[in-house]
Order: C-alpha cells, then structure tokens, then sequence
C-alpha cells in the first residue's frame, strides 16, 4: 500500500507487471529486485537472526564469530559483480563498513530478552516462521505470519522484528498491520482462536539499540486491523483494474520525495527520478 501511495508509477511497474514485449521481461525482473544497500545489510541481520533460531531448534548453537563470518560471507556475495547487489558497483571501504555494522546488530541481538529466555529453555514452546509464506483466503494470499512465536509465562507472544525503526512507538497505521498477526493466529489450528491469548511484540532496531514493544491482543484490535486490511484490498483491487499494466504508465504520478526515489530499481530507467541515474543493466 505504501508504494501505491507514495508512487503510483513504481507499483505499477512493480507489482502488475510488464505487458510490452518478451525481451524487456529480464530486464524488468532484475531492476524490480534491486535495492538500496543498505538494505542488504538489514537483511543479513534479519537473516542471522532466523539461521540462530532455526539452528537452535535443531539443538545447534552458533558462536558470535561463526554469526559474523557469515553475516561478512553473505554481504559480500550480495555486492560481487553478478551478486543482488552487484549494480551498487561499492568499493571495499563501504561494503566493510555496511559488515561491520550488521555484524555490531547481530550480536546486539544477543542481549534480547525473549531470545535469550529462549536461549535458556525457559519457554514452554517456540517457532520460528517465514514470513514470507503467505495466508491462503478465499480469494486472497495475505503475508500476515510473525517472524516468531513463543509460548512463555501462560501466554502466547507473537513476535514482528523490524531491522529499522523511525521510533520506538509503531505509528498508528504500523500498530494496526501488526494487529494483522492475530488474524494470522487464530486461523492457526493448533493456536487459541481467542486474540486475547496473544501478546503482539515488535522488536525493532533504533538508535544502536532494539527496542521491545508489545501489546496485549483483543478483539477490538483485531477487528480494526481487519477493516484496513479489507480497505487497502478494494484500493489495490481497484488499482490493478484501473492501472491495467502499462497502458497509461505515463499519465501515472510519480514520487515527490526524493528518498522515495532512492529505493526504487526503476530509478536507472525512470524519465522522472529525482536521484541521479544509475546503469540499468
């Protein structure tokens, strides 16, 4: 929803796709995935935190040194020519900065409290889960599924962790996207079909620090985050038929801020960008 607001040209090109002819397709793909680097780095964090988890599950633990060396592995792959990054075209000195960093974040993480009462067998049950398996409904794939839950003192915490956070409060429209993750949870079967029996938490990296925050769920949460979920639909619903691809791209508006430009792939190839341009290939 985000995208569509701030530039209704990028979600076109993003995510309705490309109707022109089969040889552009490639080149579309490739400029759709791109991404700031910093983000990169971000994602290696949120990456180290699942291998933990998921190696822990396993009975695994994995060292502070065996963390940073795969944090460094992957980054570095990601910003080598052909890499998901590789466009960024870095020097050394900045790709070793963006290591050092999510290295620095990855071992904070150590020091949060349900992953080290988790660490310490103190919880009755605990998952991690890929968010990025979608909720099957009726007529939609909603990603609405924590990146963790956990069973601790007689209640059910549904975990969100942000690799970035402006504040340490969610904003009024974050806390309703977060009560999403109930409605994740009671369409779960083996979970309690009452939203009073989870704890909503989002952990969040803010100021060299993360930051908890959680909030008991109910059903008037639920209800609220329901109501804009089923509205951000119809907008989108109505997006996609009026947008119809490619057709009118040109009569679409475009980003007024810059910063929204400069996390946009189509950037290289935008006639009205405001970064400079970047080599599309």
């Amino acid at each position: 929803m985000r995208v569509l607001e701030t530039c209704p040209r990028r979600y076109a090109l993003q995510y309705i796709g490309l109707k022109e002819k089969r040889s552009d397709r490639t080149n579309h793909r490739a400029l759709a995935r791109r991404r700031p680097a910093e983000d990169h780095m971000r994602r290696a964090v949120s990456g180290g935190i699942a291998r933990r988890l998921t190696c822990l599950r396993r009975g695994e633990r994995l060292s502070p040194g065996d963390e940073a060396g795969w944090v460094a592995d992957t980054i570095r792959a990601a910003f080598k020519i052909g890499g998901a990054a590789g466009h960024h075209r870095l020097d050394t000195e900045p790709v070793d900065d963006l290591i050092s960093r999510a290295q620095h974040r990855l071992r904070r993480s150590r020091e949060i409290d349900i992953l080290r009462r988790i660490d310490r067998d103190e919880a009755a049950e605990w998952l991690p889960l890929e968010r990025l398996r979608p909720l099957h409904t009726t007529n939609e794939s909603l990603w609405t599924a924590p990146d963790l839950i956990v069973s601790i003192d007689g209640r059910w915490q549904l975990i969100r962790f942000a690799m970035e956070a402006g504040r340490s409060q969610p904003a009024e429209h974050q806390r309703l996207e977060l009560g999403l993750v109930l409605d994740w949870a009671v369409r779960e079967p083996s979970l309690p079909s009452d939203p009073a029996a989870f704890s909503v938490r989002r952990i969040a990296w803010r100021w060299d620090r993360w930051v908890d925050w959680q909030r008991p769920g109910s059903a008037a949460w639920l209800e609220e985050s329901r109501t804009l979920l089923d509205a951000d639909l119809s907008i989108l619903r109505r997006a996609h038929l009026g947008l119809d691809g490619f057709r009118n791209l040109d009569s679409l508006e475009s980003a007024t801020r810059r910063r929204e430009c400069v996390t946009c792939g189509f950037a290289a190839v935008c006639p009205v960008s405001l970064v400079k341009k970047v080599r599309a290939g």
